[in-house]
Parts: structure tokens; sequence; C-alpha cells
């Protein structure tokens, strides 16, 4: 956080980039999220009865049977049509296909799959 005082003007972003306070070890803002994404994580593994699981990709297959699959989920009934709203750009487009590695460097996606791996596969993710 020292890299960065304006994040002392802003709480938010510290508690964001900071998983100290959920009981992870420090590290820098990647080991952070990573840690982060394995805290979410497991708090569905360990209450997947009582959530229902949306992963993007299965969304990006079917995004009108995800959003339905989760009202119907949570009791509720779709009123609206939707689907002029799904492929709507709203912030600009990342690169499809870009290969994690180079993207975060190799130390870094040494320290994701290190942290995430374990609890990425039970999703059937391969980091």
């Amino acid at each position: 956080m020292a890299d960065w005082p304006e994040l002392s003007y802003m709480p938010t972003w510290k508690l964001a980039l900071d998983s100290t306070w959920l009981g992870c070890p420090p590290g820098n803002y990647i080991e952070a999220l990573a840690y982060r994404w394995n805290v979410a994580a497991q708090v569905y593994l360990e209450n997947n009865d009582d959530m229902h699981l949306i992963k993007y990709e299965k969304f990006l297959e079917d995004k009108v049977g995800e959003v339905d699959a989760a009202c119907h989920y949570l009791g509720l009934t779709p009123t609206n049509d939707i689907s002029e709203f799904l492929d709507r750009q709203y912030q600009s487009k990342g690169k499809a296909g870009v290969d994690p590695a180079l993207f975060f460097g190799p130390e870094n996606y040494a320290k994701i799959k290190n942290i995430c791996d374990p609890i990425a596969n039970k999703f059937g993710y391969l980091l």
C-alpha cells in the first residue's frame, strides 16, 4: 500500500487490495486479489446448497438462460425481456485469448497459480 499513497484517501480500495483483514498472509496486490478469490470460492464451496453459482463462461454461452435460472433459483419470475441489454458494450473490451502468464508476468502468474490452483481445480479451472 505504501506504493500508492492515494489509497489512504480511498478506504474501499485499501480493503480490496489488502487481504490481511480476511486472515490471509500479506503480499502484493496480485497476491491479495488471489487470496480474496480463494476466500469467495471457499465460501461458495462451504455453502453451495444455499447459493446459486453463475460461471462467467456459462453466462457468455447462454445469457438469458443463466439469468432465468438465477431468477428461478431465487423464486422470482422474469417480467421483462432483457435481451437488448445483454450484448451492449458497457466498457472497453479486453483482448481475448491473452496468455495469463504473459499478461501478469511469470512471477505474478506463479503466485496466482500457487494460491488459487487447489480451489480453482474444484471448479474445473486449470491455471
